[in-house]
């Protein structure tokens, strides 16, 4: 069963909310129910910033993470998915 558009919202919901808890709060969690579903990150950090690939690899592999846990994986039931980490100035980070 593919998750419906709900399914993702709540997904999404409950992903921001991790990320604020992470002490990331400026950053916005879109989810499009496109296929693949799609998680795409907006950060605070500019491109040009030395430490920006490394701030978007450690979101990714965060979100990876918690897209595997049990409150999560039930949601996404083995749906394909895209992680997409931008910047500030909208470059993809990850």
């Amino acid at each position: 069963m593919n998750p419906d558009q709900d399914q993702c919202k709540k997904c999404g919901a409950i992903l921001e909310n991790f990320l604020i808890t992470k002490s990331w709060k400026r950053i916005n969690c879109t989810i499009q129910t496109y296929k693949p579903l799609s998680f795409i990150i907006s950060t605070s950090i500019l491109s040009s910033d030395p430490t920006a690939k490394a701030l978007g690899t450690e979101i990714e592999s965060m979100i990876v993470e918690f897209l595997k846990s049990e409150e999560i994986s039930p949601i996404l039931d083995n749906e394909p998915y895209e992680i997409i980490v931008n910047s500030k100035d909208n470059k993809k980070i990850n």
